[in-house]
């Protein structure tokens, strides 16, 4: 993986609807407030889709109840010569490291076409409140999220994931703005199983 370097006006915004297991309060997942526009986000190459895996090692056993997915992935035009670069999927797929437990697998549309030069963001709201997932201290979880995109050969452009992005785009550059952290919050209870 390498770096890309966001540093000028977001083009577009584009979000998720939050799913079906209710709304996460602002102030429960880490933001930054700052009037910067200059920023690094993690992507493979050029014209390379976004594929990374991520892992969580729980540091208690318990059950997660609840988890929200909060990401902001990024693709980033920077050669344009003609026709769209199709943005076409984010997913996310969440495993017992070493098995094939899947925990979750979600498929969110993008389907942001774009034809221009420019930033595009795609952020994922998403609270899950499906079966109950027993975790285990010290027992790694992995998360491995992909990008694709139907894209048309004369055009380059970089997908990737955002620590930090902003949840609006700012009306000038002055202004300031909170950028919220790309992650997962674990809502977890104590496992009274024995």
């Amino acid at each position: 993986m390498s770096s890309g370097l966001l540093a000028s006006t977001i083009d577009t915004i584009t979000r998720t609807a939050l799913g079906s297991g209710g709304f996460i309060p602002l102030d429960r997942y880490p933001q930054t407030l700052t009037n910067t526009d200059i920023l690094t986000f993690q992507t493979a190459a050029a014209d390379v889709a976004f594929d990374q895996t991520y892992v969580w090692i729980p540091e208690a056993t318990g059950m997660v109840n609840k988890f929200f997915i909060n990401i902001g992935m990024i693709m980033s035009m920077t050669a344009w010569t003609d026709n769209q670069n199709v943005w076409d999927t984010v997913q996310v797929t969440i495993t017992r490291q070493g098995g094939d437990d899947v925990i979750f697998d979600r498929t969110y549309a993008v389907g942001q076409s774009v034809g221009a030069i420019g930033h595009h963001l795609f952020l994922i709201a998403d609270s899950v409140t499906e079966t109950p997932i027993r975790i285990r201290a010290g027992n790694p979880l992995e998360i491995h999220i992909r990008t694709t995109n139907t894209k048309t050969i004369t055009n380059i452009s970089s997908f990737g994931l955002m620590p930090f992005y902003p949840q609006q785009k700012p009306a000038s550059a002055a202004d300031p703005l909170f950028w919220t952290h790309s992650g997962i919050l674990w809502f977890i209870s104590r496992d009274r199983r024995n």
